[in-house]
C-alpha cells in the first residue's frame, strides 16, 4: 500500500532535480577538470563520485521488490545492506573531509602532507582513547579514525586559517559537522544495548540498571489505543515514562511509540512490545504469582522472596517418587528473614504441592519448576484474598550511547551550508554589480571583485 507514495516521492524530488539543472542550463559553465590528485577539483569531484554510487546502491535496494517480482516473488533487502554497502563509502567520504581544506585549488599549495600529519595523529589519538573505552572491533576502529580525521581536519584548518573570519569558512563548519555526525552514527547504533522484561501491573523489574514498575493503562479518547504508565528509578533519580500504542487504520495494526528520555550522555528508549488486558494473557500469570531464577529476588504484596537454591529428594525405596523443595528466604519490611521450603512432589502422574506459611498468613506454594533454566512459580494466597488476573506487558529497554552527537553534527552541518551560501550569495552579487559599474565607466580605475 505505500507504492503509490514511494513512486510520488522519487518523482517528486527527481522532477526538483530536473526543473533547477534545466533553470540553471544557460549560465552554468563547464569548468575543464584538474586531473592533479592532489588538488581540489579532485577532491570534489570525488566526493560527487561517492555519493552517486551510494544513490545507486539504495535506489537497488529500495527497487529490490520490483526487480525481484520478474522472476518470483517479490523480496526486500534486509537493513544489513544498506549497513555495508553505506559503511566503506562512509569511511571514504569522511577521509577526503579531512583532506580537502589543505589542498589548493589547480593542486597548488606546500607542506599539505605535514599539514594532514598533524589531523591524522590527533584523530589517532582519539581512536586509541576510544580502543581503551570499549571500540575494539577493526572496521569500528577504522570507522571512528575516519570520523576523527573529518573532525581534526577542518578544526585545525579553522584554528590557523579562519579563527577571525569564521563566518566565511561556512563549508569547513559543515564539513565538521559532517564528521560528528559520523562518529554519532557509529556510537549510538554499533554500542545500543537492549534488554526485554515483563511486567504485570503493580511489578517491578530491572533493565540495563534501571527499575521499572508497570503501573497501569490510560486509554486514550478514541478508545483504540493507550498510553501506558511507567515508573522508572536510577539509584536516586526518578521519573515516569509513558510509552504508547494506538490502532492504525491505514495499517489495520497497533502501532507502538517508545518513551525516550535524554541524556547528554546517552538515550533511553522504552518501547512496548506486547500488552494484555486481565484475562487475555496467553500464559494466564496471575497476580498472586511470582516467577523467579535461583539468586533473584522479587516482590509481592510487601513482602521481598529470594530463590536460593533447589533441594532433590532420594527415592528411597526405589520408585519413581520424586520431591523437589525450594528454599526460599522471604522478608518483609522491618520484620525478621523467614525461611520457606515449599516443595513439588511427584508420584507417578499425580504432583503434589507442598505449603509454606508467613507469620502473617499468607500460604506460599511452589506452583512450577523450571530445572534447566533454575526458575520456580511461587503461588500466593490469603484467606479472604480475592485472586484476579492483571495486565501484562513487555518492555523493551534500549540504551543507545552519545546521540546527541547525531544531533550536533546535523545542526553544524545545515548551519555551514546556509553561512557558505549566504556569502557566497553576497560575493556573487557584489562581483555582478562590480561588473555593471565598471561597464557604465570605462574610464574608472577597475576595483578588485569580492573573493567568496
Amino acid at each position: 500500500g505505500l507504492n503509490a507514495y514511494l513512486v510520488v516521492f522519487m518523482i517528486r524530488f527527481i522532477g526538483l532535480g530536473i526543473c533547477w539543472i534545466s533553470y540553471r542550463y544557460k549560465s552554468s559553465r563547464v569548468p575543464e577538470v584538474n586531473k592533479k590528485l592532489t588538488s581540489r577539483e579532485f577532491m570534489v569531484f570525488m566526493a560527487m563520485l561517492i555519493f552517486a554510487v551510494t544513490a545507486a546502491l539504495v535506489l537497488l535496494g529500495t527497487s529490490s521488490p520490483l526487480f525481484t517480482r520478474i522472476w518470483g516473488d517479490p523480496a526486500a533487502v534486509t537493513i544489513d545492506y544498506y549497513n555495508r554497502i553505506t559503511f566503506p563509502l562512509a569511511i571514504a567520504l569522511a577521509l577526503l573531509l579531512g583532506i580537502y581544506p589543505y589542498f589548493m585549488w589547480r593542486g597548488e599549495g606546500t607542506h599539505v602532507g605535514q599539514k594532514i600529519s598533524v589531523a591524522a595523529l590527533f584523530a589517532l589519538a582519539g581512536t586509541c582513547i576510544a580502543f581503551v573505552l570499549g571500540v575494539r572491533q577493526p572496521s569500528y576502529m577504522v570507522f571512528t579514525f575516519a570520523s576523527l580525521f573529518a573532525i581534526f581536519g577542518n578544526v585545525l584548518y579553522l584554528v590557523f586559517f579562519y579563527r577571525r573570519r569564521w563566518y566565511l569558512a561556512g563549508s569547513y563548519i559543515s564539513h565538521l559537522g559532517f564528521g560528528v555526525l559520523l562518529l554519532g552514527v557509529l556510537t549510538s547504533s554499533a554500542f545500543s544495548t537492549s534488554q526485554k522484561i515483563e511486567l504485570r501491573e503493580g511489578d517491578t523489574a530491572s533493565a540495563l540498571g534501571f527499575d521499572l514498575k508497570y503501573l497501569g493503562k490510560s486509554a486514550d479518547q478514541t478508545g483504540q489505543g493507550g498510553t501506558l504508565d511507567v515508573a522508572v528509578r536510577n539509584g536516586d533519580d526518578y521519573f515516569m515514562a509513558y510509552p504508547r500504542f494506538f490502532w492504525s487504520e491505514f495499517n489495520q495494526g497497533y502501532m507502538r511509540k517508545p518513551h525516550v528520555m535524554k541524556t547528554a550522555l546517552y538515550d533511553i528508549y522504552i518501547a512496548p512490545e506486547e500488552h494484555y488486558a486481565p484475562g487475555e494473557n496467553p500464559a494466564e500469570r496471575l497476580t498472586n504469582t511470582l516467577e523467579l531464577l535461583k539468586g533473584q529476588t522479587g516482590s509481592y504484596d510487601g513482602t521481598e522472596y529470594t530463590f536460593e537454591k533447589f533441594e532433590i529428594g532420594s527415592h528411597t525405596d526405589g520408585s519413581s517418587d520424586m520431591r523437589v523443595t525450594a528454599q526460599v528466604t522471604a522478608r518483609t519490611y522491618g520484620g525478621d528473614p523467614e525461611r520457606l521450603a515449599p516443595y513439588l512432589e511427584m508420584t507417578g502422574d499425580d504432583r503434589v504441592a507442598g505449603e509454606a506459611v508467613l507469620e502473617n498468613g499468607t500460604v506460599v506454594t511452589l506452583a512450577g519448576i523450571q530445572a534447566d533454566a533454575g526458575a520456580i512459580l511461587l503461588k500466593f494466597e490469603r484467606p479472604g484474598q480475592q485472586v484476579q488476573q492483571a495486565s501484562f506487558l513487555v518492555l523493551e529497554v534500549s540504551r543507545k550511547p552519545l546521540v546527541s552527537l547525531v544531533w550536533i553534527g546535523s545542526i553544524l552541518t545545515v548551519f555551514g551550508t546556509l553561512l557558505a551560501l549566504y556569502f557566497r550569495g553576497r560575493a556573487e552579487l557584489a562581483h555582478e554589480a562590480s561588473g555593471t559599474h565598471r561597464a557604465a565607466s570605462p574610464a574608472r580605475r577597475e576595483e578588485p571583485a569580492i573573493r567568496s
